[in-house]
């Protein structure tokens, strides 16, 4: 683009110079023409005074040619500069010429780079996250557990505090409609139906601390943080329960339903009718425990997707509460417990499986905070509840 331009000035410079050369000739002949009438001004004084006033014309004509020839040469020049300058837009025009990139500027700070969560292994579900305001398993936790565990086994060695004919032997309506029409008659079919809601609470139970806790965060999620705190909320929600049915069947002292049948269908010579496991019966031990295990199940799924989230989440908590459901009903089926018995060991396991894991894994409020602070000349136990 530059070498056009400059063989465009190169070609405007040469037509100046053409013009400039034809506006000397031009002069020299009018000077020759001036010198032939001053010869002629020399015979006469009428001749001198013409060839006077024609030196003065000469002179005149001169001044107008030197300015013609400068407005020739600015008018070369300025075709020249103009002619260029239009060679160069129409080349811009056919040639693309890239694009600018702007500056950076030096007052922008660069964006922080975005966090991913971790990608799961292959064959593995994604990294559970545990919610550090959820708090942790701690000292408070262990004391917990272990007094719970004390009092289940002494409430168990201890038995009812009351016997033979001092045991609750009361019934209700419920009660004597539910056994009427439910349980069975046959002594094997009673062993066998015993056995059964066996496997249901061991299903119920051990969900939420093998499956939930072991198999889903541990193994297949590879989280043990979740994983020990579910494995351990889990067991300390169990126990709670066993420690408070323990000391209910302690005060209650309830006679077992099929106590009536001893002598009859049942032989006296059974344990079950001569030991103390008889007036156990108040309330359901396997019902409460199970609807424990099941209410822990669905505050665990409720909180953290251990099957991805969304509505998958709802099927263990829905399966497992249909397996406490099926313990209660087996248990009165074998005989082993009144329908209130049944009921009252839901309601204790709903409520102690719901709170227990509920309150450590709370969502709403800030968590409790207490702390040691001086107050006049001692110190005082300050807390946030």
């Amino acid at each position: 683009m530059t070498l056009i331009a400059s063989l465009l000035g190169f070609a405007g410079s040469s037509f100046a110079q053409s013009v400039e050369a034809e506006a000397e000739a031009s002069e020299g002949e009018d000077g020759s023409g001036g010198s032939d009438r001053s010869g002629d001004s020399a015979l006469g004084a009428s001749g001198q005074g013409q060839g006077h006033g024609h030196g003065h014309e000469s002179s005149s004509a001169e001044t107008d040619g030197d300015a013609a020839v400068e407005t020739d040469v600015d008018a070369a020049a300025a075709m020249g500069v103009e002619a260029a300058m239009a060679a160069e837009a129409a080349i811009a025009e056919t040639v693309e010429l890239p694009p600018r990139v702007p500056l950076l500027d030096p007052e922008l700070t660069p964006e922080e780079p975005e966090v991913r969560p971790p990608l799961a292994a292959p064959g593995h579900g994604a990294p559970l996250h545990w919610n550090e305001n959820w708090g942790h398993w701690g000292l408070a936790d262990q004391i917990n557990l272990g007094i719970m565990l004390g009092s289940t086994i002494a409430f168990q060695i201890v038995g009812p505090r009351r016997t033979g004919d001092d045991a609750w032997t009361g019934t209700t309506a419920l009660d004597r409609t539910f056994r009427r029409g439910l349980a069975v008659n046959n002594i094997a079919r009673r062993q066998r139906i015993r056995d059964a809601s066996d496997v249901f609470l061991t299903l119920a139970v051990s969900w939420p601390l093998l499956f939930d806790g072991l198999a889903s965060a541990l193994w297949y999620h590879q989280s043990p943080k979740v994983a020990r705190e579910l494995a351990l909320l889990s067991v300390e929600t169990q126990f709670i329960t066993a420690s408070i049915q323990s000391l209910a069947n302690i005060l209650g002292s309830r006679r077992r339903p099929y106590v009536t049948d001893c002598g009859g269908l049942v032989d006296e010579r059974d344990q079950e009718c001569r030991g103390r496991v008889r007036f156990r019966s108040f309330f359901s031990g396997h019902t409460s425990q199970a609807f424990a295990g099941a209410a822990t199940t669905c505050v665990f799924h409720a909180r953290v997707p251990l099957y991805g989230g969304s509505g998958i989440e709802a099927l263990p908590c829905v399966a497992m509460m249909t397996v406490a459901a099926a313990t209660g009903l087996f248990r009165i089926l074998g005989d082993m417990h009144w329908a209130t018995d049944v009921i009252t060991g839901a309601a204790v396991g709903i409520t102690v499986g719901s709170l227990v894991p509920a309150l450590r894994m709370r969502t709403w409020g800030d968590r409790t905070r207490v702390r040691i602070a001086p107050h006049g000349l001692g110190l005082a136990l300050l807390g946030h509840y």
